[in-house]
């Protein structure tokens, strides 16, 4: 079974990433269980102040490392968080292949087809791990599922 890391930023506040308390916890987290996703949960940063600052700590960065080397898919939540990982110059952070990262919109989001695209998203992880972020198209999986053109 595929393992997959959902990469948040930072917990504000609460002892894990995405919580189950949290909008964005309890968004994620019903996803990921109707979809029997193995799935653990990931912070970039420990507080506010690192995520303004967008730098990743050698711990983090090596737990992030050790999840790719140990076959999880990293899927990060949000743009911020997918920038903050593919434009790190940290040495550890340049083993990742980035263009293997997997970009999906971040539960928090108050817009609904973001949260669409999240659910889809997830479903599809296999087709968007094939490909990469680089080559991923919301309009190639959302269409027949949403009725849009």
């Amino acid at each position: 079974m595929a393992k997959y890391l959902m990469v948040g930023g930072n917990p504000l506040g609460h002892e894990e990433a995405f919580a189950p308390e949290t909008h964005s916890g309890k968004i994620l987290r019903k996803i990921v269980q109707e979809l029997n996703l193995n799935a653990e949960y990931f912070d970039l940063w420990t507080n506010q102040e690192e995520e303004n600052k967008g730098v990743i700590s050698e711990e983090k960065g090596l737990a992030l490392v050790d999840f790719y080397q140990n076959s999880w898919q990293i899927i990060a939540l949000g743009t911020f968080v997918f920038t903050a990982i593919r434009l790190s110059r940290w040495k550890y952070l340049c083993e990742l292949d980035v263009h293997r990262i997997i970009y999906l919109p971040h539960p928090a989001s108050r817009n609904p087809r973001d949260i669409a695209k999240l659910k889809y998203g997830l479903e599809d992880l296999e087709k968007l791990a094939e490909h990469g972020s680089e080559s991923i198209v919301f309009q190639d999986i959302l269409p027949a599922k949403m009725g849009s053109t």
